[in-house]
């Protein structure tokens, strides 16, 4: 992270050392123009007042400032009189813009590069007394010219700068990284050692995930070692022959039973762990609820019969975009709950249908029902209404869950209707 600030300090110092210098010198090269400009201007009008040069001008050819063009021209466009000696023969300064400007408005002027002087050069023309145009010319190079004499203070000053902002970058990044890692190292207290209001609400949500984490891994080690313990236990049993000959069996099943209430716990972590990675690559597809539901019963089909549980499916075919495992998860984790938890002879119905541009999956039971004061937490990791009862029929505590970090990842919503001891009603509700 320091690298990463330092790094973005130095771009930030060279691009804006850049754009100064860019800026100056086109600064600088327009003043250099201006200032130019405004020195023939002045010169044309000592020229003017000067009527030797009006009316000898052919004797006057020594007389001038170095670097000074002087051109007269007559009402025609033909040049009378050039200072430039030239080896070609000048064509006629007709069509030259100061010119024309000179000969409408009394004076003209014009920047451009020179045919004959092969430079950039700035004109000024004015009309004389006797109809004539005096025109007057000073080559000023072009930027790159101007940036190349200016260039060795530039680079100069550049190096002092960069250096001087790798100083103050260092400086800087020491200063804004030291209270984010002092904040870090007291997570616990984290609104008094929050280094910046605006990191509050992502320090809390830190916090709080890790918070998470804990009691995540603190409930998983929990409920793995109640299975492992009971299955230790027995197996001790009969390895050490104390176990009578006709418990032996007995022993098995419940062996057997709290392995695969181990197996469950482990694929409902596992489940849940690829939820929480997000599985952000896997590109949806359209997926019928009406089939996944029709599977997922009859997957469920032999659980309910043990319990001699009624399970039907009523709607129609709904097509949505989604990603196929978690929509599997989802409804099955659903029904096996409605299962679950419900009582002998029980029913449970699964409706999926249309509620204008949305599709609705439900499951509804008349089992043992969730206490008001419980429904609120549910969908928590391991959060068990009843316990004892939960243990009895094998329950992770992750089933609804996983239903809620499904339903999160597809942005749909989830509604729960339930009363004590007459059963309960779960929707998802999609986006179309």
């Amino acid at each position: 992270m320091k690298k990463k600030i330092s790094i973005r300090f130095y771009v930030i110092g060279v691009v804006s050392i850049v754009f100064t210098t860019i800026i100056v010198t086109v600064s600088f090269y327009n003043l250099f123009k201006k200032q130019i400009a405004n020195e023939i201007r002045g010169y044309a009008g000592i020229l003017t007042e000067n009527q030797e040069f009006i009316n000898h001008y052919e004797l006057n050819t020594n007389q001038f400032r170095e670097n000074i063009r002087i051109t007269l021209i007559n009402p025609s466009g033909d040049v009378l009189f050039e200072s430039l000696e030239v080896n070609s023969e000048i064509d006629s300064h007709k069509n030259r813009p100061e010119f024309i400007e000179a000969l409408e408005c009394g004076e003209g002027s014009d920047i451009r590069n020179s045919e004959t002087a092969g430079k950039k050069t700035i004109y000024y023309a004015v009309l004389l007394q006797n109809g004539n145009v005096l025109r007057v010319a000073e080559d000023v190079g072009n930027i790159w010219v101007i940036f190349g004499t200016i260039l060795p203070n530039v680079l100069g000053v550049a190096v002092m700068l960069i250096i001087l902002c790798i100083i103050i970058s260092a400086f800087l990044t020491r200063q804004i990284i030291k209270p984010i890692e002092q904040m870090a190292e007291n997570m616990d207290e984290i609104e008094k050692n929050a280094a910046y209001d605006e990191l509050i609400p992502f320090a809390k949500l830190i916090h709080s995930q890790n918070k998470m984490r804990r009691e995540f891994t603190s409930n998983v080690s929990h409920e793995l070692k109640t299975p492992l313990t009971a299955i230790s236990g027995y197996a001790q049993l009969i390895e050490s022959g104390i176990a009578k000959e006709d418990d032996i069996q007995d022993f098995a099943k419940k062996i057997n039973k709290e392995s695969k209430r181990l197996l469950e716990l482990i694929d409902d972590i596992i489940n849940l762990s690829k939820l929480d990675e997000g599985n952000g690559a896997v590109s949806y597809e359209e997926i019928n609820l009406l089939d996944v539901a029709n599977e997922c019963l009859n997957s469920l089909e032999i659980k309910a019969e043990n319990k001699n549980i009624t399970l039907s499916i009523v709607g129609e075919s709904v097509i949505i975009k989604a990603y196929m495992s978690m929509i599997d998860e989802l409804i099955y984790n659903l029904c096996d709950n409605a299962i679950r938890y419900n009582r002998e002879g029980g029913f449970v119905i699964v409706s999926i249908y249309k509620l204008e541009n949305k599709a609705v999956i439900a499951v509804k039971d008349n089992g043992i029902g969730i206490a008001k004061q419980h429904q609120a937490h549910v969908f928590e990791r391991f959060y068990r209404v009843d316990k004892s009862h939960s243990k009895a029929s094998g329950g992770t505590g992750l089933g609804l869950s996983i239903v809620k970090h499904v339903a999160l990842y597809h942005k749909a919503e989830i509604e729960m209707v339930s009363e004590e001891g007459e059963g309960t009603e779960i929707k998802v509700i999609f986006q179309m």
